[in-house]
């Protein structure tokens, strides 16, 4: 199966480092968040990826390259004017090909088996797969959209998130599987998402359309609570048992090159990036 990223659009919610970088680009204990998802792809045999990307693909080719320093093959979609996340599927119909594709969010920190999630997909006969997360009415809005699913997982109804809610609900996590039938519901040269309306223009149609539950880790980085949260789980090793390298203590990640004076306090997890020069002060583990 392939995989298409999204990692294009802007992003004002992580103003202002959003403004230095792409938002898939700003570093997660100092590697670049998009890594991680393209880790965790290579890890469940998806090994060809194309990234839909806006105008700043040379910035996304001098940090990933075609690829190979990761062990996958990336292939790069370039967009002048945004098409939506249902919008850039369409310039990939050849990358896509006839089998189900995967379709991901850029900045989406999970260690959900997505080799399962495409083998539930084949095993049935939806024409797309909408991994659903389970969020109690208290929790953070992710997306305004609510998904009712019945017994068999199938969808039989999407409508606007209430905020009102007093039951657990059902949201897209930002994980899809589709056929390749869905392009030709995507009109070319119009914005289309695919929450607001390839979902429902699918369902209108009477294509089928399955949820399938994601467990484990899942957090999507929507604004800088969430880029604190992910770096500190990255470091707790809570993230796709991603373990970074060169701890001198427990918790207590240094770079090559840097120097800690003796005075220094390090109070972990914390990671101390490459020639860094720590003297007397204090340095503390991230609280919300």
């Amino acid at each position: 199966m392939k995989a298409i990223l999204l990692a294009g659009g802007q992003d004002t919610q992580l103003a202002p480092l959003a403004h230095q970088a792409p938002k898939a680009l700003l570093p997660v204990a100092n590697r670049p968040m998009v890594e991680y998802v393209l880790q965790h792809l290579r890890q469940n045999g998806i090994r060809e990826i194309a990234l839909a990307v806006n105008g700043n693909y040379e910035v996304f080719w001098h940090v990933l390259g075609d690829g190979a320093r990761l062990g996958i093959r990336i292939t790069y979609s370039r967009e002048h004017a945004p098409r939506g996340t249902a919008g850039c599927l369409l310039p990939l119909a050849d990358f896509i090909g006839n089998e189900p594709f995967l379709v991901i969010h850029g900045s989406l920190f999970l260690d959900a088996n997505l080799r399962e999630l495409g083998r539930s997909h084949r095993r049935g006969t939806a024409t797309a797969t909408v991994a659903v997360q389970t969020l109690p009415f208290s929790s953070r809005d992710w997306h305004p959209m609510e998904l009712q699913v019945e017994a068999d997982s199938r969808v039989s109804g999407i409508t606007l998130r209430r905020h009102s809610a007093k039951s657990p609900i059902r949201v897209p996590a930002g994980v899809y599987v589709f056929d390749r039938s869905v392009l030709s519901c995507i009109e070319p040269g119009v914005y289309c998402d695919i929450k607001e309306h390839l979902l429902p223009r699918l369902k209108k149609a009477g294509h089928s359309i399955a949820a399938a539950e994601l467990p484990g880790y899942c957090r999507n980085v929507l604004d800088l609570k969430d880029y604190l949260s992910v770096n500190r789980d990255v470091l707790k090793g809570d993230v796709n048992g991603f373990q970074l390298e060169q701890e001198v203590a427990e918790g207590i990640w240094v770079g090559q090159g840097s120097q800690i004076s003796p005075m220094a306090t390090l109070l972990g997890p914390v990671l101390i990036g490459r020639d860094c020069c720590a003297d007397h002060d204090i340095f503390d583990r991230f609280r919300e």
